[in-house]
């Protein structure tokens, strides 16, 4: 288990936090990058002196300015810690309360956090059985000499010929914070059918509304694209869903959660995709995507749930 020494960079609060390296940091992004405070004023400049507003600026010097403003997006999910002092009943109420509380009470089986620690256990596994064990050991699962056990939720399963290890665990129990993590509740809710599992009502669940909270819902991100441009490849709809609203600035988008900046857009560019490629410890995009998606787009394994989740 790795712990970070400095919770001020910690990815998942005091508690549940990842390792924390300088090589780690998210790479400074190409593109412009303001604040919403910035956007804004600019955009009333633009305005008061006739114009409609700002658009991207084409002066390196301004881009070199806007490059040097920005600040790293790993502080995320600090409330999380904090979820002992929640009352017991909303674990019931609210199933995004009921994996918050999981992150921060910690696995069941602790022994068995490490994928090495799991992968040595099977070492008696039936060869005639479909799984092997190194799927089982990448979906959480640990072999006890007569079961499988998720060594997070504690849950015992039993297999099929045809099962998947990873779509199984999120079939009967999607509330298990290693599955969230790693696979993302995107896919956790499509294998579930249920719709009480995402990103934002699990932030909700412990009151971390964002850097800016005023767009944590997808309606008013959503809203927030009436002007969009129309020309521009990505849809309304796609960039809600990754986090980001519109600033009314030019192509300039900002994720509500983390609050990194977007704009530039080029047409072939997927907003999730770059969503992690520049603002990889972002909590909503974590939770939604999970570790393994992001790890495949930044080409390291910076991010894994065995490290975000440790006390």
């Amino acid at each position: 288990m790795i712990e970070c020494n400095n919770h001020s960079n910690c990815v998942i609060g005091v508690d549940v936090c990842g390792p924390f390296n300088e090589a780690y940091l998210p790479r400074r992004p190409k593109r412009t990058t303001t604040t919403a405070r910035a956007v804004t004023e600019a955009s009333q400049q633009g305005r008061s002196a006739g114009g409609q507003g700002t658009g991207p600026s084409s002066d390196p010097r301004d881009r070199r300015e806007n490059a040097d403003r920005f600040t790293s997006p790993r502080p995320g999910l600090n409330e999380l810690s904090r979820m002992v002092s929640v009352p017991d009943h909303l674990e019931y109420v609210s199933f995004a309360a009921r994996i918050a509380r999981g992150m921060a009470s910690g696995p069941k089986h602790p022994e068995y956090e490490s994928y090495a620690t799991r992968l040595a256990s099977f070492d008696r596994w039936p060869k005639a059985m479909s799984q092997t064990k190194e799927t089982l050991a990448t979906a959480g699962f640990y072999y006890t000499g007569g079961q499988t056990l998720c060594y997070y939720c504690g849950r015992g399963l039993s297999w099929e010929p045809e099962d998947d290890p990873w779509v199984k665990h999120a079939k009967w129990f999607a509330y298990c914070p290693y599955l969230i993590l790693t696979k993302g509740t995107e896919f956790v809710s499509s294998i579930a059918s249920r719709t009480d599992i995402g990103a934002e009502n699990i932030l909700s669940a412990i009151n971390n509304l964002g850097k800016h909270p005023r767009y944590a819902s997808y309606a008013t991100r959503l809203v927030s694209f009436d002007r969009w441009p129309k020309a521009m490849s990505q849809t309304k709809e796609t960039l809600a869903t990754a986090g980001f609203y519109y600033t009314g600035s030019g192509d300039q988008t900002l994720c509500y959660q983390c609050g990194g900046g977007i704009n530039d857009w080029e047409s072939e560019d997927d907003p999730w995709v770059e969503h992690a490629k520049w603002y990889e410890h972002c909590p909503y995009l974590i939770l939604t995507k999970g570790t393994e998606f992001v790890s495949s787009i930044t080409g390291r394994m910076v991010i894994g749930a065995e490290n975000i989740i440790c006390n």
